[in-house]
């Protein structure tokens, strides 16, 4: 799994297709792709079969998909399906030949805002399911909890993370980065 916010930035998709093995990497999750993404045949890859939030289409003139993913092709297509949730801003597709089914989200959550957290959390809720759920993104928020020590204190201080840490303690989330490590 490799998941990173590509800050609009066409080069990041392109250096992260071209050099991300599908061999060694399941899913690719991107938070603020290219507005272009959709359009583009620049971002297309034999080795990487590309996820758009069922949102996708239509929408505003005004509003972008900020959530996308990319599924190695080695992945039988017929083995996962997208989850239909009503957000730009979030992907996930559903993996259902395991023994217990796996739900990857991607979700971009807009800074000073909780609409993506509290989004997923209404649909997870809503859908009573019993699989496992891996949840990756870019949340703009920041805690000590999980920015360790060495983060900014002022970040920590101004960030409102109360919707993110009631998610996942109503869901039983762990968290699977270590304390500190450094995201970006």
């Amino acid at each position: 799994m490799l998941s990173l916010n590509c800050h609009r930035n066409p080069e990041v998709v392109f250096s992260i297709l071209n050099s991300t093995s599908p061999n060694s990497t399941d899913a690719i999750c991107l938070q603020e792709p290219p507005d272009d993404i959709e359009l583009q045949r620049a971002y297309k890859s034999a080795a990487w079969f590309p996820i758009l939030p069922p949102a996708h289409l239509p929408r505003p003139a005004a509003a972008r998909t900020r959530s996308r993913m990319f599924i190695s092709s080695l992945i039988p297509s017929d083995s996962y399906r997208t989850v239909p949730i009503d957000s730009l801003d979030i992907t996930a597709i559903s993996l259902e030949r395991l023994r217990t089914p796996l739900t990857i989200y991607s979700i971009y959550n807009p800074p000073n805002s909780d609409d993506s957290i509290n989004a997923l959390h209404r649909f997870i809720a809503s859908s009573n399911a019993s699989e496992r759920l891996l949840i990756t993104g870019d949340f703009n928020k920041h805690r000590s909890l999980w920015s360790g020590p060495l983060a900014p204190p002022h970040r920590s201080q101004q960030s409102d993370c109360d919707a993110i840490l009631y998610f996942a303690a109503d869901n039983s989330l762990q968290q699977c980065l270590q304390p500190g490590t450094l995201t970006f």
